[in-house]
């Protein structure tokens, strides 16, 4: 998980099981609730580094898009939203210019082929993603969704009712009645600052999935002193991701 360094610990860009495809919090606002007639009006994908935390060296992906199906719009979705078509109409961008904007970032993502040829890819990590999934799929058509996203995808929802089943079978008080995910960052102490805003739920998204990671997490002793320092590195937050990647980029390619 961490490189030595110049005397300096740095965090990768990928945990081993990633097999270097990147994680990313997703999330998407729509016209309404049905792909096949509803359309997405914002889509926002956030590259996360290894510890869920936003990448410090690439921009997100965050879009407004125009919808064309003007006369479908389900206008009680529009309100949760707060998308306004007047706003969409001036702000928003075409579905060419979208697909040419999201090729361009997916080619700054620099995310080169496996050296069998394999591409590596986005791992989503939504909430709820199957709903995002397809309207991603009607934006931008299933070949190239197959081509940029991975097939392992991390949900907050899924965990949070698998974490139900888990203390529902040893008995236990469920820690999480509800598994929205304004009531998630509620149980979890996680301070929203706008919901369903698609960047804004990308970040809470991907804090309520970090937090899910460490608040079940068995207690482990580390007979490897080299762990405990880096745990409690990890806690110090003494990791400088930039001054590492700059660090990379400065070595000759081999």
């Amino acid at each position: 998980m961490l490189i030595f360094l110049k005397g300096k610990y740095f965090m990768r860009r990928y945990m081993s099981h990633y097999n270097e495809n990147l994680l990313c919090a997703i999330d998407v606002e729509t016209t309404g609730l049905d792909p096949r007639i509803h359309e997405i009006v914002q889509v926002a994908i956030l590259p996360l580094d290894i510890f869920f935390n936003p990448l410090q060296d690439v921009l997100p992906f965050n879009i407004l898009i125009k919808p064309i199906r003007v006369n479908c719009i389900d206008h009680k979705a529009m309100k949760v939203n707060k998308l306004s078509l007047r706003r969409l109409c001036r702000d928003g961008m075409s579905y060419e210019m979208s697909h040419d904007l999201f090729d361009r970032w997916m080619k700054q993502l620099d995310l080169r082929p496996h050296a069998d040829g394999q591409p590596r890819q986005i791992m989503p990590l939504g909430h709820n993603y199957q709903f995002d999934k397809s309207f991603l799929i009607q934006w931008l058509g299933l070949e190239t969704y197959n081509t940029n996203f991975h097939w392992h995808i991390r949900d907050t929802m899924a965990s949070a009712l698998f974490l139900k089943d888990r203390f529902s079978l040893f008995m236990h008080k469920d820690p999480l009645p509800k598994v929205n995910l304004s009531y998630l960052c509620a149980c979890l102490k996680i301070k929203r600052v706008r919901s369903h805003d698609a960047l804004c739920d990308c970040v809470d998204t991907a804090k309520v999935y970090q937090k899910m990671t460490k608040m079940f997490a068995p207690n482990q002793t580390f007979s490897d002193p080299r762990v405990t320092e880096i745990l409690e590195i990890l806690d110090s937050g003494n990791i400088d991701a930039a001054e590492f990647l700059k660090e990379l980029k400065a070595q000759p390619k081999t």
